[in-house]
Parts: C-alpha cells; structure tokens; sequence
C-alpha cells in the first residue's frame, strides 16, 4: 500500500481494463478480485466503468469473500477531455456515481459501491480555464464525501505548475505511461518533490519489448527465475509507483501480480531500458501545450 496526500492509501498493484470489452469486463475484473487485486483502473473513455463496478460487486456480494470489505477495494475513473468544464464535468461525475450501482436495477437502489476513490482528469487536453474548471468540480465532488481522492493524469510540469497555482487540494497522483524505456526522469522528480504519486500505466509496454525482444530485460528475468512481465511490474514498484498492469487472461493477471520473494539489484536496474530513450508505446498528452 502507498499512502497519497489525501490520506488515504492505494494499493501498489492494480488492474487496469483500458480496450477491456464491456462484455467480459464484469468476469474480468471478478477473476482479479480472486487472485488478490484489490485496486481496479478504469475511465468513462473505456466504456466498462458500470461493468467494472458490477465485476466488483459480484465478489463482494459472494459470500465465500465475507472477509474483503468495500473499503479494501480501491476504485478508480477519469473525466474524459470532452467532458471539461464547470458543467460538463458535474455531469461527468454524476454519471460516474451513478455506474457505481453495476447491473443494479430501480428495485435494487442500494445496490453500489457508494464512492469512487480515485477520479482523475484523464489528459490536460483541452484549455488552461476549461482544466481549473473541471478540478474545482471534482474538489467539489471530494467536499461532498462522494469522491475520496482526486489527481490527474498525462500531466506534463508545466500543466502540473498551472494546477499547483489554484489548486485547493493537491493531486495525489499523475497517472502516466511508465516503464524502462520510457522514464521521464524529470516528472518523477517534480511530482515527488510536491508529494504526487507517479501511478504507471503501459508498465509492460503494451508486449512491445515483451518475448525475449530485449536482451537486458531477458537477462534479468533469466537470473531471478522470473518471467519478463514479473520483472517489468518489480521495476515500477521498486522505483515506488503504483503499477497497472493490464490482461484479460487469469493466468496472466495472476503473474502480473505475483511479484513478492524478489528484489531487482542496483545492477539489474541499471541493465533495464534506457534512462535517456523516450519510447512511447501510445498517446504522450504530457507534451500538450494547449
């Protein structure tokens, strides 16, 4: 677990369902919960946000998981760029709130996991007065008790100093894509000069230097008896991020989190990636200048 600014606690490993179908998201994310996640990363964008929260419900509801509470699963959605804005984003939220309730239906209105602990702004893409409009909503939506912790993603510095010049509650994390070929040295060190969690999405690099690709990183895999994905989810946590792999496979889900008994060496971290290359594996919003 790793404490954020608000207080609260996330925990280190989650599942992300970015491109997870709505139709099996539900199961997915239900086969996740069983293997021990305890921390699920989705956005309105991704189209499963109800589907996530139904998954999650499921396990809750089962009475064989009497032991795991509501308050042991961390929840996580983000405000998509159309939706910047005063009004919009009240919108945005309440539609979030209200996919909190799964499959529920008019008889069932009790139905739902009650509050998001994460909502994020998904990118800074929009405009410097629609981007402080949508974050005094959402600290809003925290004044409320409604949401628990708030922060951004695909935040660059300068649209972090734009943020930390208004900003009445501080972001507790800059959601971006992280991994050894892609360490963005400089935004690690700002954020944790002003107490933001770097969360690291893509932390595989989407199977780009997955299947002996890298002879450093089968190297290391090789030395520590662990496969290539084990080795990549180490590395963010060991650089203290929260890590959000992603899979829709159960034995995968579960390798991506069993990451406990080993520790990378100083020299391992050194063979892995490339602190000076900038391989992006998709979208880079960090570098918007709008």
């Amino acid at each position: 677990m790793i404490k954020l600014n608000s207080n609260h606690t996330i925990p280190a490993i989650g599942l992300g369902v970015f491109e997870t179908a709505s139709n099996t998201a539900a199961g997915i994310v239900e086969t996740a919960l069983r293997i021990g996640y305890r921390h699920v990363d989705t956005a309105s964008i991704y189209h499963n946000e109800r589907e996530t929260s139904e998954g999650i419900l499921r396990f809750l509801e089962d009475k064989s998981n009497n032991q795991v509470a509501r308050g042991d699963i961390f929840y996580t959605t983000k405000i998509w760029d159309a939706d910047h804005g005063a009004g919009k984003t009240e919108q945005a939220i309440e539609r979030a709130l209200d996919r909190l309730r799964g499959d529920s239906t008019a008889d069932q209105p009790d139905r739902t996991l009650g509050y998001i602990d994460l909502l994020l702004i998904h990118s800074p893409q929009s405009s410097a007065q629609l981007r402080q409009e949508t974050w005094e909503a959402m600290e809003r939506a925290v004044a409320s008790g409604r949401v628990r912790s708030i922060g951004v993603s695909n935040y660059g510095i300068a649209h972090l100093e734009e943020l930390l010049g208004y900003a009445k509650i501080l972001p507790a994390v800059n959601q971006v894509e992280l991994h050894p070929w892609l360490q963005r040295r400089e935004l690690v060190a700002y954020c944790r000069s002003h107490g933001i969690v770097m969360e690291a999405y893509a932390p595989l690099t989407r199977g780009h230097k997955l299947g002996g690709k890298d002879a450093g990183l089968v190297a290391v895999a090789h030395r520590h008896g662990r496969t290539e994905a084990q080795v990549l989810v180490r590395w963010g946590l060991q650089n203290g991020f929260v890590v959000l792999p992603k899979s829709v496979h159960a034995n995968r889900m579960k390798e991506n989190f069993d990451v406990a008994g080993f520790d990378l060496t100083e020299a391992d971290l050194q063979e892995l990636g490339d602190p000076d290359s900038y391989y992006l594996t998709c979208w880079d919003p960090t570098t918007y200048k709008g």
